[in-house]
């Protein structure tokens, strides 16, 4: 039994990387759907209405609907509004990044960093550093998606000394929200809550509200690493009342899977397989394949601590088999973690050895160290037997 051997996957709100708001361009605030004050499915509904009415504006009323259902979580309304707009304008740059980021949402990231890469050409045809900036962003957030966290820590710093020096504080943000998330899964807290303490000063002054739920819940994630789980929950739930007001669906979900880590590690089980089962129920529903995975491991953890081994193991090789199709290199190597444990649970410890070999081989790769120093802790005890 190597209770030490379980790992739970983070649902990290950081997974939000990509906000609505058109990157390389200076948002008007005045038109911002996060500072709307009515119900945000009521609102797209007008927009569409809108768009019927007043077809010579129909390019910049589908962005409105493509942003707002984005929000929502309404992935098909989104797509169909960017794609009758590729239709007329195949070089919108705005209309790319936000096609890009369907695909991404949906785990397709090869053909979301086939987006990002046209626009990255193109800025660099047209000579826009903020749309240049911006692609390397999101570039990054594909490597970020994938593991590859090296790789996506060059993408992000690169965009950083082009943010700085156009003083384009609205890329700025997204570029420490992104570091934060690397540094959190390097282990390097303290790098991790300085980035998102400048990432939450800059939305509060930009207005921001999804961004600064985003960092409320990166901050939580950070106090529970540290094992102060007061300030954690506080700290998730803010994020989950300012996702709630707003109706970002992908905020909330992400919310509940913090929150479902939070009552695992206090042993709170039931509560925490209740919030897991939501998230499940709504990526679902909402087709991401990523998150799905992750909260099919997050159950299977739950089923594993209860001695379910059966279940867990069903559970862990589903979302193993999501992952491998979405290349997610750092997802492939939690989950031979985990199924490593659920043999040395049954005490097969040639196949326990196997997939934790598997295992550390990839977080080596990933440059995960803490993580490949763990596992590699449970292979020397299994060699001592």
């Amino acid at each position: 039994m190597y209770k030490q051997g379980r790992q739970l996957v983070i649902l990290s709100t950081a997974f939000l990387i990509i906000s609505s708001t058109v990157f390389g361009q200076t948002p008007n605030p005045d038109n911002s759907p996060n500072e709307v004050h009515l119900d945000p499915n009521q609102i797209l509904d007008v927009l569409r209405e809108q768009r019927e009415r007043e077809p010579a504006h129909f390019i910049e009323l589908n962005q409105d609907i493509a942003r707002l259902a984005l929000q929502l979580g309404k992935i098909d309304i989104a797509e169909q509004a960017i794609d009758e707009i590729l239709e007329y304008q195949p070089k919108n740059m705005d209309a790319l990044t936000s096609k890009g980021r369907i695909h991404q949402l949906r785990g397709e990231y090869e053909l979301a960093n086939s987006c990002y890469e046209q626009v990255l050409n193109m800025a660099e045809d047209i000579n826009s550093p903020s749309w240049r900036a911006a692609a390397l962003t999101n570039m990054g957030s594909i490597c970020q998606f994938k593991g590859e966290l090296e790789k996506a820590e060059e993408f992000h710093h690169s965009a950083l000394n082009i943010y700085n020096q156009i003083g384009f504080e609205q890329g700025l943000v997204k570029v420490y929200d992104s570091l934060g998330f690397i540094y959190f899964e390097k282990n390097q807290l303290k790098k991790a809550e300085q980035m998102n303490n400048q990432a939450l000063e800059l939305y509060h002054k930009l207005g921001q509200a999804d961004g600064m739920a985003n960092v409320y819940g990166n901050l939580g994630l950070i106090s529970q690493a540290r094992g102060d789980l007061e300030n954690a929950e506080r700290m998730h739930h803010k994020a989950l009342e300012l996702n709630e007001k707003i109706g970002k669906l992908e905020g909330v979900v992400n919310c509940y899977g913090n929150l479902g880590n939070l009552y695992y590690k206090r042993g709170e089980l039931n509560k925490a397989a209740e919030m897991y089962r939501k998230v499940l129920a709504i990526e679902e529903k909402l087709g991401r394949r990523r998150s799905i995975a992750t909260s099919l491991a997050n159950l299977g953890i739950i089923f594993m601590e209860i001695d379910d081994l059966n279940k867990a193991e069903v559970l862990f090789e589903k979302a193993l088999e999501i992952d491998m199709q979405l290349n997610n290199t750092a997802g492939i190597a939690r989950h031979y973690r985990n199924l490593g444990t659920i043999y040395s649970k049954r005490n097969d410890f040639i196949q326990a050895k196997q997939y934790w070999e598997k295992s550390e081989k990839l977080y080596q790769k990933l440059g995960m160290k803490d993580h490949a120093k763990e596992v590699k802790a449970f292979l020397r005890e299994l060699i001592g037997r």
